[in-house]
């Protein structure tokens, strides 16, 4: 983590200035946005957060009313100032130096630990409405294709740009506009790749690599069966309803 803040804090501080010098854009977009290592922060906060729910029986969090209101406004703060830290910045707000090696260094990290604080609080009961909210039972089936979403979104993004062969007028109507009709497309493609390729691969996996809990489960079931109709007269089993196989 502490390479990963270096790496970034030296990258920005060299390419702080792209109003100046708007070509070093793709410079430092190949050094902090699509190397691994400059986003490997976030999924180390999701890794000690999963430690810490996976430790969480042997440890029993215990956390106050006044520690979790502390947490709650530390994920709001921390996730508003993140999205609309560069708010003012479109409108001709230059940024300082400092302001942009501090953003660009540790924008994602915060992200993710306030994004982090809201699993942990729905987890350990001090989720509140917004446990209620995520609980809600018509996002299951969109959760499972949020990883197919998140894969295949960039593409269509892409596609549309460069199918584009007029200027792009800015307006909000037409962000809200391009923003909706990329979720819908995005999950639409998802649910086609998921039952081609995901769901099926998924299937092969527990078939080919068989988790322990779900090995042990199946032969408890096996077990008790065996049993039952070992104990149980075949007649007595056919008038309740249950089909007797050898």
């Amino acid at each position: 983590m502490t390479a990963c803040f270096t790496s970034l804090a030296v990258a920005y501080m060299k390419y702080y200035d792209l109003e100046k010098n708007p070509k070093k854009l793709n410079e430092l977009k190949a050094l902090t946005y699509i190397k691994p290592w400059s986003r490997i922060n976030s999924y180390l906060v999701g890794m000690i957060v999963g430690y810490v729910l996976y430790e969480m029986p042997r440890k029993r969090w215990k956390i106050s009313k006044l520690g979790a209101l502390l947490g709650w406004c530390y994920a709001i703060a921390t996730g508003l100032g993140t999205v609309y830290g560069l708010y003012r910045t479109p409108q001709g707000h230059s940024q300082t130096k400092p302001e942009a090696v501090f953003y660009g260094t540790v924008s994602r990290t915060l992200w993710a630990s306030a994004v982090s604080w809201v699993v942990f609080a729905c987890v350990i009961g001090k989720g509140g409405p917004v446990n209620s909210i995520l609980s809600w039972s018509a996002f299951a089936p969109l959760a499972k294709l949020t990883y197919c979403a998140y894969l295949l979104h960039p593409i269509l993004i892409y596609v549309y740009y460069r199918s584009v062969v007029t200027p792009f007028h800015y307006s909000d109507y037409n962000m809200v506009y391009l923003f909706l009709g990329t979720i819908v497309l995005s999950y639409a493609a998802a649910y086609i790749m998921s039952v081609c390729a995901e769901a099926p691969f998924m299937a092969l996996e527990k078939l080919i690599l068989p988790t322990k809990g779900s090995s042990t489960r199946d032969k408890k079931q096996s077990s008790e069966t065996s049993k039952l109709l070992q104990d149980s007269d075949p007649t007595l089993l056919k008038i309740r309803g249950h089909i007797c196989t050898d």
